[in-house]
């Protein structure tokens, strides 16, 4: 009786079942053919939505041109006059470009670029925007280089006006006169293209040249016995320095006084200049 009522209360053995929820249900693929489920393109679709995705997106490609890199230098030719290259140089339209008067377009260079345009395989509109570039750069900076030149040039004018008074025109007179005559117009013209014909210590050193060629000669147009500034103050100096200048009973005073007053206005350009002034300066 009592084996009985041990074997009742003993517990029923248990038995494992699927559980509803294994990874092979959890796994979308698992409802597809065996041979689609080991497919390895599917393993990184996570899900039917994200398949889905992906087929959505591929058939929206289709129709598209397809872009196939060249390979050969015939390939790269046809890619480039279909994506808008003429068929020769010839072919490109330019817009014209502003150029300075002085610096007008060569047909020559315009033949070359055309030509390396072409052979990089610029579209007609990629080469029109290079050309408009690349010309009105080069117009700007020759215009740049005039009116820096046409600066040193006033500037180094008004240097040697200061230096040499009423003298300029003569002294400029002797320093082109050495220039033609040690390298006639040649040097002339090389000293202008090299930038140098504005230097100041270049042309005073050629008008000394001109002074030591010329002598006592004078230019034609010049005025006898131009001096610079230096030349009037060592005058004057010389006249200061003369004690004569001061004494009011000295009858070569008035002579002295007068020639005071011509130097003080040939240097300092006044009209008059009274008595009083003389000696200050």
């Amino acid at each position: 009786m009592s084996e009985e009522i041990e074997q009742e209360a003993a517990p029923a053995e248990a038995t494992l079942t699927p559980d509803s929820t294994t990874t092979e249900q959890d796994d979308w693929r698992s409802s597809l053919s065996e041979d689609l489920q080991k497919n390895p393109n599917l393993e990184k679709y996570s899900s039917v939505e994200s398949l889905a995705k992906a087929y959505i997106n591929a058939s929206s490609m289709l129709g598209r041109d397809k872009l196939d890199i060249p390979k050969s230098d015939e390939e790269w030719g046809d890619f480039y006059n279909k994506i808008g290259r003429p068929e020769s140089p010839d072919g490109y339209e330019f817009e014209a470009t502003e150029m300075p008067a002085e610096m007008p377009v060569d047909d020559a260079m315009m033949k070359e670029f055309k030509e390396m345009a072409h052979t990089a395989g610029l579209t007609g509109q990629q080469a029109n925007e290079l050309q408009k570039w690349y010309f009105g750069q080069m117009g700007g900076q020759f215009e740049s280089m005039v009116t820096n030149a046409e600066n040193e040039m006033t500037q180094a004018q008004n240097e040697l006006r200061k230096e040499w008074g009423n003298a300029y025109d003569e002294k400029l007179g002797q320093a082109m006169r050495a220039v033609r005559e040690f390298g006639g117009q040649e040097l002339v013209d090389s000293l202008e293209e090299a930038g140098v014909g504005n230097d100041t210590n270049l042309i005073k050193a050629f008008s000394n040249i001109g002074n030591r060629i010329m002598g006592d000669t004078v230019l034609e147009g010049s005025s006898e016995g131009s001096r610079t500034p230096s030349d009037l103050k060592a005058e004057i100096a010389k006249i200061q320095s003369n004690p004569g200048f001061y004494d009011a009973e000295n009858l070569e005073r008035p002579a002295m006084v007068q020639k005071m007053q011509g130097l003080m206005e040939e240097l300092h350009g006044r009209d008059v200049i009274s008595e009083h002034n003389i000696g200050r300066y």
